[in-house]
């Protein structure tokens, strides 16, 4: 086993508990994101199993989520906002448009709570998060609606989605479809 920078771990009794699993499960995968006390980063630990070798079960190889999921820098045209988000709502990589003056901090569930003021606008993109499927919803602050499209990231077995925001009027009648 060695460790992020390169060096051999001696014990592997202090691996993080969600690694441990991942391994034991002997299938390919991979965690959620969890927080490593060595790195001191959020990560994901994806695994593979090797079959027919005598002294390995599996490799696991650890990343700091910064390494993996970003947003990039620009935003399409009819889009409000971007964000790679875990189901339970914490942002990992988000993107604002310009002059859209609301900002995403570390929860996807506070922001539309300050966006929309409003629980039942919050409580339906939880329940959309927790279903791991492409899922559009339009939610509403006063006059102005909001088209919601949230989808997972199929390489990170649903732990990790994407949710685009645009104002439902800027999106053409065939986009809106």
């Amino acid at each position: 086993a060695y460790a992020y920078s390169g060096t051999g771990i001696e014990q592997i009794n202090g691996l993080d508990e969600k690694i441990l699993e991942l391994a034991k499960s002997n299938k390919t995968g991979c965690t959620s994101v969890y927080y490593d006390s060595f790195l001191r980063l959020n990560c994901i630990a994806f695994f593979t199993p090797v079959r027919g070798s005598v002294y390995i079960d599996g490799l696991v190889s650890v990343v700091p989520v910064v390494d993996i999921v970003g947003v990039g820098d620009k935003i399409q045209e009819n889009t409000s906002v971007v964000a790679i988000v875990e189901s339970e709502g914490n942002i990992l990589s988000s993107i604002t448009a310009e002059g859209f003056g609301y900002t995403l901090k570390n929860n996807v569930f506070d922001f539309l709570q300050t966006l929309t003021q409003s629980k039942d606008n919050v409580d339906v993109i939880r329940t959309i998060l927790k279903g791991n499927e492409l899922k559009t919803a339009e939610i509403s602050r006063a006059s102005v609606r909001y088209t919601v499209v949230v989808e997972p990231i199929e390489v990170f077995d649903g732990h990790v989605l994407l949710l685009t925001l645009s104002e439902s009027s800027s999106l053409i009648p065939i986009e809106f479809d």
